[in-house]
């Protein structure tokens, strides 16, 4: 008989997942909220059923004090080891974004799909997914959506056709490994603290790449036709961007100096326009004969943002203060306000009255811009201005009226110097996993302090990586897992499962269980799935005889499985944006690839498990 306190914790974990669903409250609050309901309830109600199981490495019988639960076992999962790896791999993905890792990897890409647009934007996808095998997918996803975008650019369809794609390879791609996702790691401890059963590193790789070869075709071939056929979603913005205007003088070693024009155009720099360049007294103005870029010589250039950023700031030698020095924190964009009393002048009083704190990069003006040296340009209301800033100074722009900052163009800018050191450290702490040297905890914490210490992201860029609403839902979703435990309401569901399925095969168990699990995962959030079901599929697997692996691995795959829903994962909400996706776009879009990756499951499961 199920007793009153089973019956309490499947009210707080229902009203949990209509919360999350609803999405009417933050997931710091709804986890707040059930936390607290949850101590509650164990501190009200005695404990009925047999105490049996453990949790986060504690026996139960030792969180039971005289019939009622030590609230310090509820909150163990906020001092879990796998809560710590999450947020260590959350700040070493930032650090890997901050010095633009991956770049090379997507030119790459680009050069061996040449001017066919369309190849080279699946091959970043294909690289995104097999990055995701090792890296967080999300700064993979924020990495790679400028690059296709502006590689969609001509595109008819634009970039709309190709950032669902984007989202669903790297949530494929993260199955494939045990760090792949932090769904992966949450699985791998819940199984291991609840019956002891061990996940190794590869455990599903060879399956979870069997179910990403069937599920390819659909991903890279039929979503991109269907994305653009019926236009799901409105016209994707624009990504080509704003083009600023840049003088620069060339010293040694800027990544300018060199290019060579040919046939009157420098055509080696793809994605920078050389307007005009002075050399001395004499100044060259298109078509180019022959000419070279020399230290010394003043250019004026067209460019995008990332591009100026990239070519005057963070590919600057590091030894340059002048050019470098303090102006390695933010890019943002500044309008000269109506009236203001620089309205008129040249662009050198902005740059005086910028101080020390600002790098002027670049203008950018609606109307066309005349082919002048910026210091001849008078300035005109409603210019932009591209600035380098630290935060001090973006401060005290805040506090005046000439130049109005527009703060949703703010981002920090990356070192890009210290991509070598990025990889490097987590090569080595990948290394020292796979061959046994330590856990993955302390490699993973030991490689965050690392990339702080080297300077591949500051103290301030790993605080902002570690995101409340994973520690809160992470926290709360063990405490979930370790209530069904302790109350024996995970051994109820497995006897309700196995009654209503009582003349069906494994397979068949199998199969229900996968679908479950995935349908949920799209409702609630992959990781409160994971650790739900993973002691719900032991105990199922127990009263089954079978063993644990298939249905482990059932919930592994499945509470990934978050394709139908924006909210079902962090990237689907990242690439909803710049698409201009509906939510039903994803129905539309994932549901197919749901009901594809189960039946496929379904097929392969009982040949791979011997069932």
């Amino acid at each position: 008989m199920i007793g009153l306190d089973v019956w309490m914790v499947y009210a707080v974990i229902g009203l949990a997942i209509v919360a999350y669903a609803s999405d009417r409250w933050s997931i710091e609050f709804v986890s707040l909220g059930i936390m607290a309901a949850l101590l509650v309830v164990f501190s009200v109600l005695p404990m009925v059923g047999p105490v049996l199981t453990a949790n986060f490495g504690v026996p139960i019988s030792a969180a039971v004090v005289q019939g009622f639960v030590d609230p310090a076992f509820l909150l163990a999962g906020f001092a879990s080891p796998v809560l710590f790896t999450i947020l260590a791999l959350l700040v070493i993905g930032q650090a890997l974004f901050q010095t633009d890792a991956l770049a090379p990897v997507a030119r790459l890409a680009t050069r061996i799909g040449g001017r066919r647009e369309v190849l080279a934007i699946l091959l970043v996808i294909l690289v995104a997914g097999a990055s995701s095998a090792f890296l967080n997918n999300t700064p993979v996803v924020v990495m790679l959506l400028p690059v296709i975008g502006a590689m969609a650019a001509r595109l008819p369809a634009g970039a709309r056709p190709f950032l669902i794609p984007l989202s669903f390879a790297t949530i494929l791609g993260g199955t494939t490994t045990l760090i792949g996702s932090s769904t992966n790691l949450l699985v791998a401890s819940t199984a291991e603290d609840s019956a002891g059963y061990m996940l190794g590193f590869f455990d599903q790789t060879s399956l979870a790449l069997l179910l990403v070869i069937v599920t390819l075709p659909y991903l890279l071939w039929m979503l991109p036709i269907l994305l653009r056929r019926d236009g799901l979603g409105a016209p994707a913005a624009t990504f080509r961007g704003k083009q600023f205007i840049a003088e620069q003088q060339l010293v040694a070693g800027d990544a300018l100096v060199g290019a060579r024009a040919t046939q009157g155009l420098f055509t080696g720099l793809k994605d920078i326009t050389v307007r005009s360049v002075r050399r001395g007294p004499r100044l060259y103005l298109p078509p180019f004969d022959d000419l070279e870029l020399l230290p010394g010589d003043t250019v004026v250039v067209a460019a995008k943002r990332d591009e100026l950023v990239k070519t005057f700031i963070a590919s600057t030698s590091s030894g340059d203060e002048d050019r470098r020095g303090v102006l390695s924190v933010n890019a943002s964009e500044a309008m000269l306000a109506p009236g203001a009393r620089f309205v008129g002048q040249s662009i050198d009083v902005i740059a005086t009255y910028l101080g020390a704190d600002h790098k002027l990069l670049g203008i950018e003006r609606r109307a066309r811009m005349p082919r002048v040296a910026l210091d001849a340009l008078r300035l005109e209301a409603g210019d932009v201005f591209l600035l380098a800033s630290t935060d001090q100074g973006l401060e005290k722009l805040r506090g005046q009226r000439e130049l109005l900052i527009l703060e949703e163009t703010r981002a920090e800018i990356g070192n890009r110097e210290r991509a070598p050191m990025a990889i490097g450290i987590f090569v080595v702490a990948l290394a020292s996993v796979l061959f046994g040297i330590t856990d993955l905890m302390v490699a993973t914490v030991a490689a965050a302090f690392a990339m702080v210490a080297t300077g591949c992201l500051n103290i301030r860029q790993a605080t902002r990586a570690i995101d409340p609403r994973i520690v809160m839902m992470i926290g709360t979703a063990l405490a979930m897992g370790a209530s069904l435990q302790i109350t024996g309401g995970d051994r109820a569901i497995a006897a309700g499962v196995l009654a209503l399925a009582a003349d069906a095969g494994p397979t068949v168990i199998l199969s229900a269980f996968f679908l479950v699990v995935a349908v949920l995962t799209n409702i609630l959030s992959n990781n409160a799935t994971a650790v739900l079901f993973t002691p719900i599929a032991l105990q199922l697997a127990g009263d089954l005889s079978l063993p644990s692996e298939p249905f482990v691995m059932a919930v592994l795959l499945a509470a990934n499985c978050s394709f139908a829903t924006p909210i079902g994962y962090q990237t689907n909400l990242l690439v909803m944006g710049p698409g201009h996706y509906r939510f039903s776009d994803y129905v539309k879009a994932g549901a197919p690839l749901v009901v594809l990756y189960w039946l496929a499951f379904t097929l392969l499961a009982p040949w791979y498990f011997s069932l």
